[in-house]
């Protein structure tokens, strides 16, 4: 994301028209180009910025311009969890919502499906 013309939101679109709509990003990046400063993670909404003095990644607080993508793309990404699983499908239409510990178990058991 720190490269010139690298453009998040044309790969992620990109990506969908590939794959389907089921393609829902995790992180986002805080920043384009010469400006990324880090990630924004969807499922526990924390963002992580690189300190070049400590040298490595450090907790800071989300932006609020980013909150209503952050907002938009989990909900995305509860939905396509959700749709992977019946409990998981009747919770979220049920409550309107997964944990964090729900969509993670989600995406382990679509990524890591048990033999």
């Amino acid at each position: 994301m720190d490269r010139e013309n690298s453009n998040y939101d044309k790969t992620l679109q990109s990506l969908k028209e590939r794959f389907g709509l089921a393609v829902v990003p995790i992180e986002i990046p805080i920043g384009r180009e010469s400006e990324f400063k880090g990630v924004v993670n969807i499922i526990n909404k924390r963002a992580k910025v690189y300190d070049s003095k400590l040298k490595s990644m450090v907790d800071v607080e989300v932006a609020s311009e980013l909150v209503p993508t952050i907002d938009e793309y989990r909900s995305a990404l509860m939905e396509a969890v959700a749709e992977t699983d019946e409990e998981l499908l009747d919770k979220y239409l049920s409550d309107g919502e997964l944990s964090d510990e729900e969509i993670i178990m989600g995406l382990k058991r679509v990524y890591y499906p048990a033999k």
